[in-house]
């Protein structure tokens, strides 16, 4: 796959989309792994529309650029997925089926997982505090719902996994 993206870059027939993409991935920050992962999506699904490799729908990736970048700022707050889409003046529906070809998961899971990496870092790096605050500060409004979604990402639950950081 890289080899096609190269091959692409070399042969100047890149579209000033990808070339944009690529513009922004090197100003990144390594501690960005979702957003570093929407930037890889959008680079593999340009390079997929243009290769003999399949037929892909078109999806506005400067859409969702700007919904990664807009997760990845507000995660915190109580986001819906209609919300979102009236803040970019699309249709809901029309939305959450790029999300989702894109990443394959859907809008309030990406925005569960912004949450639980940020609750990922507060429990590792604030280990004063409690649980419930590390679920509240990065949007989840139940302590059940975040306590399901950080073990059905993390593979353990918040309690194990500041436990495991303490080993």
């Amino acid at each position: 796959m890289l080899a096609l993206l190269l091959g692409c870059v070399r042969s100047n027939k890149l579209h000033k989309l990808i070339a944009g993409i690529l513009d922004s991935f090197y100003e990144l920050k390594a501690d960005e792994p979702l957003r570093i992962s929407g930037y890889l999506n959008l680079i593999l699904a340009h390079v997929l529309e243009r290769s003999e490799l399949g037929e892909t729908r078109h999806t506005d990736g400067n859409l969702y650029q700007k919904v990664i970048s807009y997760l990845s700022e507000h995660y915190a707050e109580e986001l819906l997925l209609s919300e979102v889409a009236r803040e970019f003046g699309y249709n809901t529906k029309y939305l959450s089926h790029a999300l989702h070809s894109l990443t394959g998961i859907n809008f309030r899971r990406l925005l569960n997982v912004y949450r639980v990496n940020h609750a990922k870092e507060l429990l590792k790096n604030e280990r004063d505090k409690s649980i419930a605050y590390a679920a509240a500060e990065s949007g989840f409004g139940a302590l059940n719902t975040f306590n399901r979604e950080f073990k059905k990402l993390v593979g353990m639950t918040p309690r194990e996994y500041r436990e495991r950081l303490a080993k």
